[in-house]
């Protein structure tokens, strides 16, 4: 019987039907709202003087005027217009939660609000995209329809989030403000005051382990500084004064984490043992968490769900302001959590329906490249939307997608934008988001990259066993990574390249794809040695050109060693 997976991508035909020019004809077909004719408007831009509120305004400024292709507007102008577009905070604004939005027309006039000033901000880029037809596509480019003439409808748009915490982890969008445009607000968030793997900043071993090693775990019969025990009540005081401390020197952090370090070494005194009999492995932990939260109230206490941790404790009620991060990095990307098509599927759906009747709030760390070979095809793009529905009808409330924090991962700009623009609203149409991605990023080229990107993810469907977090590019030699494969994939580029000859921009973007296919080239299981060679040299020529410097998530081996290798010496079986 075969394994039930979750929907696939059909982006050729969605491609083919999409014209980018008839963005342009909608936006000029004569409607309520006459934002702009023939290069003139009748409105001024209105804004509070908030940070992020006066940042987005100032681009809602820069995008209008490029897409007019002259200086037509202009914020808190005083010259004379018959119509404003508002935007400003309302904290008591109904039916907004969290950092959503509300965009509406009234006389005329266009109102863009939030309950907080980044939820104001972000109905200022979702007027953008959604109203103006935008896309913030990429860190170095937005594509903004040219045309001289805008008419809107009238507006009445509330957008609240899916979840309420969302960070999309990607070098590209980390490291500049693209991420506010994504609505990103887990990006360089102050609400976290510390974050995992934090015990230790509570009990230092180094102050305490050379006169209380009883403070640490007893390891077949030895203290050891590798955790806590957690059973000893002479560490409690010295926890919740660390964490006084650490509150007062950042008053204004939301959540403080009390978590394991990254091993699995728990203690195995007897008052450990006896806890763990009573309440299973994470009881110990909880009994502290719980006095913490309870001391606590304003605050929220995180922990992570984690190695010999995962399971939520037995007969033990936890406080409500207690805050999960669970990070199910032995599970797959192939298959869905909702549909439980694996094992691993199995596990990560029952560990998350278990802890979400243990506690009222669930953050997901989730894993979504391939950290072995960060340049590597990866095609997980559709099995997203069926987990995201999945932790939204289990009390998740925060969603961390850890991509990569070295620059150049494979389709890095793509996959941050799709999985950030989910992140905000699961109901987001990956097929046709993706077709008009490709579309105004690609250009001409687009129906072929869609070939290759619909083709690697049907291979995969259809004949990988899983995708997982640390594959080998010889683990997929008979699915989607086989030698007949990925010529298909670098013939679909070449066909691309053609389409595009020229375009300098465009050819930069289709080199970022061509890195990846050529890496599995060269991995790839079959006697093609020339080809390989080919490859290889083509290969480090790019990398080179565009600054990318690791090929998996330590650097160790390096990609600079890597490419100092000669054809004779580096091994193409």
């Amino acid at each position: 019987m075969k394994k039930q997976t979750t929907g696939t991508l059909h982006l050729t035909a969605a491609v083919s039907s999409f014209q980018e020019e008839n963005i342009r004809k909608a936006l000029r077909v004569p409607k309520a709202i006459m934002l702009l004719k023939h290069g003139k408007t009748d409105y001024k831009i209105v804004s509070s003087d908030a940070p992020p509120v006066r940042e987005a305004a100032v681009y809602l400024v820069s995008v209008l005027n490029q897409m007019a292709q002259r200086e037509a507007f202009a914020l808190d102008s005083d010259a004379p217009k018959a119509h404003s577009i508002y935007i400003e905070t309302k904290p008591d604004f109904d039916g907004i939660t969290d950092d959503g939005y509300t965009i509406y027309t009234k006389d005329g006039d266009i109102y863009i609000h939030g309950i907080c000033d980044g939820g104001t901000a972000n109905g200022v880029y979702r007027f953008m995209e959604d109203c103006l037809q935008c896309m913030f596509v990429r860190h170095d480019y937005d594509y903004i329809p040219k045309t001289d003439t805008v008419y809107l409808d009238e507006l009445q748009i509330c957008n609240n989030p899916d979840f309420a915490w969302r960070y999309q982890h990607q070098y590209e969008a980390d490291q500049t403000d693209w991420h506010k445009r994504l609505l990103c607000n887990g990006c360089n968030d102050k609400a976290w005051g510390s974050t995992c793997h934090t015990v230790f900043d509570y009990v230092d071993p180094k102050l305490y382990f050379e006169t209380h090693p009883e403070y640490f775990s007893l390891r077949f019969g030895k203290r050891v500084p590798d955790q806590l025990c957690l059973s000893s009540e002479e560490i409690y005081p010295i926890i919740s004064e660390s964490l006084n401390r650490m509150i007062a020197g950042n008053p204004e952090a939301l959540y403080w984490d009390f978590s394991i370090m990254d091993n699995l070494h728990y203690c195995q005194c007897k008052a450990c043992r006896r806890l763990y009999r009573q309440y299973g492995k994470s009881g110990s932990l909880f009994l502290i968490l719980n006095r913490l939260a309870k001391e606590h109230p304003d605050k929220i206490l995180s922990t992570l769900a984690y190695t010999y941790n995962e399971r939520p404790p037995k007969h033990l009620k936890i406080e409500p302001n207690i805050n999960i991060s669970l990070a199910p990095i032995k599970s797959g990307q192939k298959y869905s959590f909702p549909l439980k098509g694996s094992r691993k599927a199995r596990k990560t759906n029952r560990l998350i329906s278990d802890w979400s009747e243990h506690v009222q709030r669930l953050y997901i760390w989730d894993y979504v490249v391939n950290f072995k070979h960060i340049l590597l095809p990866y095609p997980n793009f559709d099995v997203q939307k069926d987990n995201l529905e999945f932790y939204k009808a289990h009390k998740v409330k925060s969603v961390f997608h850890q991509g990569m924090r070295e620059k150049g991962c494979e389709l890095a700009c793509l996959r941050t934008y799709v999985m950030a623009k989910q992140l905000f609203d699961i109901d987001t149409d990956i097929n046709g988001l993706l077709a008009k991605y490709l579309v105004v990023t690609y250009g001409k080229a687009a129906p072929y990259v869609a070939e290759y990107l619909e083709t690697a993810n049907r291979l995969m469907k259809e004949k990988a066993k899983d995708l997982d977090l640390y594959d080998n590019p010889q683990q997929h030699r008979f699915d989607y990574l086989s030698a007949s494969a990925i010529q298909s994939y670098l013939h679909c580029l070449e066909k691309a390249f053609a389409a595009e000859k020229g375009n300098e921009a465009i050819e930069a973007r289709l080199e970022e794809i061509e890195i990846g296919l050529l890496y599995a080239k060269f991995n790839e299981v079959s006697r093609d040695t020339a080809g390989k060679q080919k490859a290889f040299a083509a290969f480090k020529e790019l990398v080179q050109k565009h600054g990318i410097t690791h090929y998996n998530e330590w650097g160790k081996p390096s990609l600079s060693a890597l490419l100092q290798n000669s054809f004779k010496d580096r091994k193409f079986f």
